[in-house]
């Protein structure tokens, strides 16, 4: 009897285990195909941040991720032995103040702020080194070695910059506000054209001001990513330089910026058994289903010493739902009908400019610069690694930290070159994706010892490194900055579903009107209206 009963409830889990197995290989047998609820594509901040808001949605939701890691350019190391200066290959800090989202985020996470110490660099004791010369931030106008004409000899470089744009733009006349962004695109010159609709380059020509006092905005501001052919809309100032002045905190998060995108991450996937995260997965094309619903191919990746590489290895699964959480360069390279309207196609590729940006901290015993005659926590310059940022001392091992280059744009073809070639350097405690070359060391020592106006022999060797370069897939850039000829607004609005009949959505900073600032509240924004659009 014993055997008879044994042999009866094997046949049962018998016959239902082949019953689920049909099933979930034809999908058909039994009724449709198992679709998951929403998908995401891309695991960076915008990915996220909207996985994390749907997991207690009762949806099926899974994020398929490029990479074998969360975050994007959200990417903090440590050096050994310095566990307590977060090394911030990507974004390192923001504004609680003027991004909302990114510290109600954070707050919400029980992630600990901590002041980010060089605040947001430009500050009076920012010294300059251009032309081969050394003086102040304050001083460039005045002190500078810049053939300035005489109506542009004023106080400092805000002062130059707000006199132009209120002299000649009609910004007395037409009284916007001036904390609407979106607003500030219509403001004219005094020929009647509207700024969204001119190049940097034309509208300085046009307000009358000379190339020199061009060069000298552009090396005081830091980043060349905003001249050029971008919107004229987007070098606006912020506020009078006269006007009441706010000193607005600088924060960001102990142990690293990337503990937002992974406290994110593990909360959604701590909510519920249907959320999922599938790592190391290229989507290369959504076709629409007879139902409504779509099928992606998603080609497998394989990521080694933080190198992530194609395999010939394809899957296809199924969604009813689908967000793209990415960057300008690998939307364009979906095949997708959506993405290949004429007006789609036009915002993707000539909308927004790239900006590629690159990064060497540097690890020493004691900080040498420290003991120079030009002691700061930031310096500009016109050599190719434009910034540097005193990172502090570990309270630990009493080791500091430089960030030795921050750059952008035609910059980071030099370190890119510098790193392709040659081997990497000896003392790297990283994984290789992050180590810089011999090549690019030597490079910086060189710039460093003509900045702070030392001996190569006065600057000690490092004791570890690390480079960032953001100019590749899936990346692309570090941020995007508007061209001419583009309202950010509608922009947005067009881009947020690319076509009205698919529930297929956009869920990236590219194309947020803020993404000019450069900071990852953009991210967020834009992952905040597709949360709206899928749970309505």
């Amino acid at each position: 009897m014993v055997y008879q009963q044994n042999k009866t409830r094997h046949r049962i889990i018998f016959a239902v285990g082949a019953i689920l197995l049909i099933s979930g290989i034809t999908g058909t047998f039994l009724g449709e195909e198992t679709c998951d609820d929403v998908v995401i594509v891309g695991a960076g901040v915008s990915g996220s941040y909207l996985a994390w808001k749907l997991r207690n949605q009762n949806l099926t939701v899974t994020v398929y991720e490029y990479s074998d890691r969360v975050g994007g350019r959200m990417l903090s190391v440590h050096f050994k032995d310095i566990p307590d200066i977060n090394i911030e290959l990507g974004a390192m800090r923001f504004l609680p103040d003027l991004h909302p989202l990114m510290n109600s985020t954070a707050h919400a996470l029980g992630l600990h702020l901590i002041d980010f110490k060089s605040g947001v660099g430009h500050n009076l004791d920012t010294l300059m080194y251009t032309r081969g010369q050394h003086f102040k931030l304050l001083e460039a106008t005045t002190k500078g070695p810049y053939n300035l004409l005489p109506n542009e000899r004023l106080k400092d470089d805000r002062h130059l910059r707000w006199s132009i744009f209120i002299n000649e733009t009609d910004f007395l006349t037409a009284k916007p506000d001036i904390r609407n962004i979106s607003s500030m695109q219509f403001l004219k010159t005094k020929d009647g054209i509207e700024l969204y609709k001119q190049s940097e380059v034309v509208a300085d020509a046009t307000m009358g001001l000379s190339e020199e006092a061009t060069e000298l905005l552009r090396d005081t501001f830091g980043f060349h990513g905003y001249y050029g052919d971008i919107s004229a809309a987007v070098i606006i100032p912020g506020r009078d330089p006269d006007g009441p002045v706010k000193t607005f905190p600088v924060k960001t998060i102990y142990m690293g910026m990337d503990q937002i995108p992974q406290r994110l991450i593990s909360e959604f996937l701590n909510a519920s058994s249907s959320n999922r995260l599938q790592i190391n997965h290229r989507l290369k094309k959504i076709v629409k289903r007879k139902d409504d619903a779509f099928n992606l191919e998603l080609q497998k990746t394989v990521t080694t010493n933080g190198y992530t590489v194609e395999t010939t290895d394809d899957i296809s699964v199924c969604a009813k739902k689908v967000v793209l959480a990415v960057p300008r360069l690998p939307l364009g390279e979906i095949d997708w009908t959506g993405l290949q309207s004429d007006d789609v196609a036009d915002i993707i590729q000539n909308a927004a400019r790239d900006t590629p940006a690159a990064k060497v901290f540097l690890a020493f015993d004691k900080p040498w610069w420290r003991d120079t005659n030009y002691v700061t926590n930031h310096f500009l310059t016109d050599r190719p690694n434009r910034q540097t940022y005193d990172f502090g001392t570990s309270a630990i091992s009493n080791r500091s930290v430089l960030l030795a280059v921050y750059t952008d744009m035609e910059d980071v073809k030099f370190w890119r070159e510098l790193q392709s070639s040659g081997n990497s350097y000896k003392n790297c405690s990283l994984s290789a994706s992050s180590c810089a070359s011999e090549r690019v060391i030597t490079m910086v020592q060189k710039f460093l010892a003509e900045i702070y106006n030392v001996s190569l022999n006065d600057i000690p060797e490092p004791l570890d490194t690390a480079i960032s370069l953001w100019d590749k897939y899936p990346s692309g850039a570090a941020w995007h900055v508007w061209r001419k000829g583009y309202i950010w607004n509608q922009v947005q609005d067009r881009m947020i579903q690319p076509s009205p009949a698919d529930n297929i959505y956009l869920s990236s900073g590219t194309f947020d009107p803020r993404e000019s600032d450069a900071w990852a509240e953009s991210a967020l924004s834009a992952a905040e209206s597709v949360f709206k659009r899928i749970v309505k």
